[in-house]
Parts: structure tokens; sequence; C-alpha cells
């Protein structure tokens, strides 16, 4: 079984498990977009900018306000019942592609992405580092990743199996809580375009399939930066 096969097949069961006992919920994740995003939807027009890849996609929830502004949408998820939810949410557009793949191994041309979003997910991945390069390599130059980095004042943090003073393990899932000095290392090569955003936000429960089974307190870091 591949990397991809065995993480797939993880977050297969958790769509799976959530949607069958929430037809009405769009998304296992939260039930909006979260705002800061779309703040910068304007911003990115007046940018140029075209296509937006939505990195670890899910069912499409944050996609959706670029979509609806006119951008084309990439969705890259290792989920294949995420990506079958988002392609059905996006009711087949043309507007809309979609790329089975994990971030560490983004099977995407050399800067052919104008701009990026990846929300909540490089938190579960080990080898941020490795994703954070195909990001650079894949933007255009001149290009705007969007980034999410949960940090430590998260109310997840510090539970499940310690790995070290900012990784975890909870019920064999794992989570790294990030710092702004932790995020500066790992966007260097990137040119920051505003300060870091410091936000809380409320998700409600992610069924039984994942890990939180009650509404939690989020907190995140966000960055906007450029190639």
């Amino acid at each position: 079984m591949t990397k991809l096969d065995e993480i797939g097949r993880y977050w297969d069961n958790v769509y799976k498990q959530f949607h069958r006992s929430n037809p009405s919920r769009m998304s296992v994740w939260n039930e909006q977009p979260h705002p800061f995003f779309s703040r910068y939807i304007d911003f990115l027009k007046y940018k140029g900018v075209k296509n937006v890849l939505d990195a670890g996609c899910g069912e499409g929830r944050e996609s959706k306000p670029f979509y609806d502004a006119g951008f084309n949408i990439i969705g890259v998820d290792a989920s294949k019942s995420a990506l079958t939810l988002f392609r059905k949410n996006f009711g087949n557009s043309e507007r809309v592609s979609i790329v089975h793949a994990l971030l560490e191994e983004l099977p995407i041309e050399p800067e052919s992405i104008d701009a990026l979003i990846c929300y909540h997910v490089l938190t579960h991945i080990k080898e941020v580092h490795k994703v954070l390069d195909n990001f650079y390599t894949i933007l255009r130059n001149g290009g705007y990743a969007l980034l999410e980095f949960t940090s430590k004042k998260d109310s997840t943090y510090g539970q499940g199996g310690r790995l070290s003073d900012r990784e975890f393990l909870q019920h064999g899932v794992y989570l790294r809580y990030d710092e702004p000095d932790d995020i500066g290392r790992m966007v260097e090569r990137f040119e920051f375009v505003s300060p870091f955003t410091s936000e809380y936000i409320t998700d409600p429960s992610h069924g039984s399939g994942y890990i939180r089974e009650k509404r939690h307190r989020h907190h995140s870091y966000f960055v906007v930066a450029r190639k």
C-alpha cells in the first residue's frame, strides 16, 4: 500500500462516516468558510489572479467563495471521498478540476498556479518543509500563498502522545502546533505581504470517524506570502 493509499483510506472513512450521519452538512469541518481567505478575494483579483489551488480541499468549503467570485479552482486532496464531494458541490463545473495526491508529492506543473490556499492541513503533515517547497515551486513568480498554521493556543494543544513540544499523536493522528518564529523559518523562501493574523474560530463536531466529536475552539496564525 502506498502512502497516498494509506492516508487516503483514513480520511475516506472520516468523510464517509460524517456524511452518512449528517447529509445536510456541506463539510465535516465547519458550517462556513473561514473568513480570513475571502478577505483577500478582491486583492487577488486586483493582482490578476485567475486560478486558485485549494491544498487539502476537502469538500470545497474554503474554495466556494473563490469560485463564486469567478476564479478557476484546483482542488487537491488525498481522499477520493472528499474529491467526489468536492466535484459534486461545484456541479461538475468546467472551472473546477481535482487532483488526487499528497501535498508532499504534488503533481502540479512548476509556476502554473497564481495563488493557493491551505487551511488546517499543514498541522497534519510532518514533512511540512517538503510541502512548502512544493508550494513555492508550483506558484508562478509573484504568486500568492494564503496559509494557516495551528498554534499552541489551540484548545487541542497538549492532547495525546507527546512527540516533541510542538508535536502530538492524538488517537493515531499527527498534529503539529506552530508559533510565529517557527512559521517564519518555514516560509523564509517567501516574502510576507502582511503581518501574521492571529485568529480564533469554533468548530462543530467532526463526526464519529474523527478525533473531535464535540464543539471545540481552534487558534491559528494566518500568513499571506508571495513568491
